[in-house]
């Protein structure tokens, strides 16, 4: 093992559903489901918006895992006030659980930004623990600080949602955001003699019947979500490694948290 803690990240964003007209500038994969098979298929990240999407985070959850002693030890959990299209859409309340949540009395996706990377701060002080980045990982290699690494379910989170949307806002990305482990990359070496007879699962549902595991909460609460992926990450403990990095293709010479 070569983490010592999983920083799990589960956005939720805005999103429109069938006879919904998105907003001029979207572009959606899926638009001919009904509810129920479009839940049941996005719950697993296998459908999602364009790349050049203008969807808008709406949740932003992120969930502390010791992987050795399997507890979360912090949360930082905050709703998002979207300002390209402030009115969500029917389809995304039900979906995202907001249709009692009123979005405009939130901060915006920069001002929560500032407030997770000073929680960061906390976290990394309280801890004695620093958060993976090539450079730091170089710098930390002989330390006695423990490390961790930012977990997602898919790269949809950073490379798709977050890195366009702070590129349109013009928001800064923190560097121990710029990598991280995708869990679903990983989940390969857990499914690979899977029973054929399992294929047609949607490989997040596949993976929690491999590791005997029932979900907990509300698919898709963004908190939810995040604790259950924190879990997830806590089974995949031994085989956690940087899978992405932003700018960086391959592997880094002397660097052992990567692949």
């Amino acid at each position: 093992m070569v983490f010592d803690f999983a920083l799990v990240i589960d956005f939720e964003a805005s999103c429109y559903g069938p006879g919904e007209r998105p907003p001029e500038g979207w572009k959606v994969l899926v638009q001919n489901l009904d509810y129920e098979n479009f839940l049941y298929h996005f719950m697993t990240f296998e459908l999602s918006f364009a790349s050049n999407n203008w969807s808008e985070i709406t949740e932003f959850p992120a969930v502390l895992v010791n992987l050795s002693t399997e507890e979360i030890i912090s949360e930082f959990h905050e709703f998002v006030r979207p300002k390209e299209s402030p009115e969500l859409s029917d389809f995304c309340k039900k979906l995202t659980h907001l249709e009692k949540k009123d979005l405009s009395k939130e901060k915006t996706l920069e001002e929560v930004m500032i407030d997770f990377e000073l929680w960061t701060k906390d976290v990394q002080k309280e801890h004695d623990l620093y958060f993976y980045t090539p450079k730091a990982a170089k710098e930390n290699i002989k330390s006695s600080k423990r490390i961790a690494c930012i977990c997602t379910w898919t790269d949809w989170d950073i490379s798709s949602q977050l890195l366009s949307e702070t590129k349109r806002k013009k928001i800064e990305i923190p560097e121990m955001l710029k990598s991280w482990v995708d869990l679903r990359a990983v989940s390969r070496v857990y499914l690979q003699s899977v029973n054929k007879k399992m294929e047609h699962i949607p490989v997040l549902r596949r993976l929690f019947r491999v590791l005997k595991m029932e979900w907990e909460g509300k698919h898709h609460s963004g908190i939810d979500d995040a604790r259950n992926t924190a879990r997830l990450a806590v089974k995949m403990a031994a085989n956690l490694k940087v899978t992405r990095t932003l700018g960086v293709l391959g592997r880094i010479a002397g660097d052992p948290f990567r692949f």
